[in-house]
């Protein structure tokens, strides 16, 4: 249902519309919680499934459907992350591990999608090979790009924000269109580049706050609170449970943006809707069991 809300309210597919790198952020302005819902309801229910004994052909249709209406969002990510998912599901499932090298192609195929599906969304009349070529070379140093030009812009051309971005990030979860904080920094420092946000790391964010201190100090207490999470985790729940291990995966790969998003970015956009995505499943379970 938020899908199809989604697809109403923007009149249509966004891969299939013009000027795509930018249409999807026009898109999402107020619906931020809709598609994210609709993101996460798929990936949840798709994992479900592959983890249940059905039809195998079911189980690839199935695939290939949600994989189409995750990247009808416009957004490269929650599509290849799908794929990731699923090849730890396939693991889990059947217990069966893959050597070095096929994860080494795997990850060098999924990155070379990525890319490709960027430069198809791009709005430069340019060669669409020599366009990859460009993007292959560009994508791997973007993030220390953006973390270089919060290092020159703060403080020389504006003091540090003393926590402004995290409030930023905290206001998306309030009622109508609000920006993160890349969209908000990128405004800030004049840029106007296509598509989304600057994302200069979880140490940038860190910098633009609270300066030498916030680089300091931010990778220990992350460390420290990202690994009490996974002790607590995994002493209180039983990974043989296929929602809590599912659960795990989606944490686990999303906290992983906290790289190049920042924490608080991740912790609003991402993993509140994962948890009300778990939460609203055990839910539903429950009360089919008690409908028996």
């Amino acid at each position: 249902m938020c899908t199809f809300k989604f697809v109403y309210d923007v009149g249509g597919f966004i891969i299939f519309m013009k000027d795509v790198e930018n249409v999807r952020i026009r898109a999402r302005e107020g619906k931020g919680l809709i598609s994210q819902l609709a993101l996460n309801f798929f990936t949840f229910g798709l994992l479900t499934i592959l983890m249940a004994k059905i039809s195998k052909m079911i189980k690839f249709l199935l695939t290939l459907m949600v994989f189409f209406f995750v990247l009808s969002f416009g957004n490269r990510g929650p599509a290849l992350f799908l794929v990731v998912f699923i090849i730890y599901i396939i693991q889990a499932v059947n217990r069966k591990q893959f050597s070095f090298k096929k994860i080494a192609i795997a990850a060098v195929a999924l990155f070379s999608l990525m890319v490709f599906f960027g430069a198809l969304r791009t709005n430069y009349e340019a060669d669409l090979s020599k366009l990859f070529k460009a993007r292959f070379a560009w994508r791997p140093f973007v993030n220390i790009q953006n973390f270089q030009y919060v290092i020159d812009f703060f403080p020389k051309k504006y003091d540090f924000l003393l926590g402004k971005t995290y409030l930023v990030d905290f206001s998306m979860l309030l009622p109508g269109s609000h920006p993160n904080s890349g969209t908000f920094l990128k405004e800030l420092m004049g840029f106007s580049f296509d598509g989304g946000s600057i994302t200069p790391s979880y140490l940038g964010i860190s910098y633009v706050n609270f300066g030498v201190y916030g680089l300091v100090f931010s990778p220990l207490l992350l460390g420290f609170l990202s690994n009490l999470f996974y002790e607590v985790y995994l002493s209180k729940f039983d990974l043989k449970i296929p929602s809590n291990l599912i659960l795990l995966i989606l944490i686990s790969f999303n906290f992983g943006a906290v790289v190049t998003s920042g924490v608080m970015t991740v912790l609003i956009q991402n993993m509140t809707v994962i948890f009300l995505v778990y939460f609203l499943y055990i839910g539903l379970v429950k009360l089919l069991y008690a409908l028996k």
